[in-house]
């Protein structure tokens, strides 16, 4: 599968943020991920006013809907408050939702 490439705009609208700010985070290096088997599974980011989650996938958040209460989100991401970290449990649901979505299973191997 060829791999498709973004432009700013299209990533800057996926993470809900400005374009500028899409462009200091790669300047800066400041846009971390975690990954298993080389596939992100699961981004952060703080800004001025909140803390993003970043599930790496369109579909995930949605899937989840009945779980993110008053969290504002979009399908790319998932605002929360600078002073009010996501439950753990909801972390765990996150991650969880998108190693199935890769076939891989939580302890990092790929499923049959």
């Amino acid at each position: 599968m060829a791999e498709q490439l973004l432009t700013l705009e299209q990533v800057a609208e996926y993470l809900n943020v400005d374009k500028f700010t899409v462009y200091r985070l790669l300047a800066d290096k400041d846009l971390p991920a975690f990954k298993v088997g080389g596939k992100a599974i699961a981004g952060y980011g703080s800004f001025k006013n909140h803390c993003s989650y970043f599930p790496h996938s369109g579909s995930v958040l949605p899937t989840l809907a009945d779980q993110l209460g008053d969290y504002e989100w979009t399908k790319g991401t998932l605002h929360f408050p600078i002073d009010s970290p996501l439950p753990k449990a909801l972390v765990v649901n996150l991650v969880t939702r998108r190693l199935e979505q890769l076939g891989i299973s939580p302890d990092g191997s790929t499923e049959p």
